[in-house]
């Protein structure tokens, strides 16, 4: 039987722990607003339309790819001040100019259209 040698990322399991203290860098701790735990975003890594809501999968300063999530585009407003996301969504179409766009849903939408001839 010929089996193609790979594996899905999510099956592989963190290392043990490190005896020797200090030699692997922690994950820094989340920062604390209103009693809620933040964490601060380092950039933007794709986009995504879902179930009509746009959303941007963003990467956290200090973590790994494991901690790597889907956010939606209004939660980040919330969050973020609006000229950090706008500087995130710059440099991320600056590097991903092919990357889905908030407009592009519109845009299918629009094009989509067909209008029915009423007699």
């Amino acid at each position: 039987m010929k089996v193609h040698p790979v594996f899905n990322v999510t099956l592989l399991t963190r290392a043990e722990d490190d005896l020797i203290q200090g030699r692997a860098p922690s994950e820094p701790a989340p920062i604390i607003v209103e009693g809620h735990q933040e964490y601060e975003v380092k950039r933007i890594i794709n986009s995504n339309w879902f179930n009509k809501h746009f959303q941007y999968k963003v990467t956290y300063k200090g973590y790994g790819k494991e901690h790597d999530e889907w956010q939606f585009r209004d939660d980040l407003v919330e969050d973020l001040d609006k000229d950090m996301l706008h500087a995130l969504e710059k440099d991320y179409y600056h590097q991903n100019p092919a990357g889905v766009k908030r407009t592009d849903m519109e845009q299918k939408r629009r094009s989509g259209r067909s209008t029915i001839k009423k007699k």
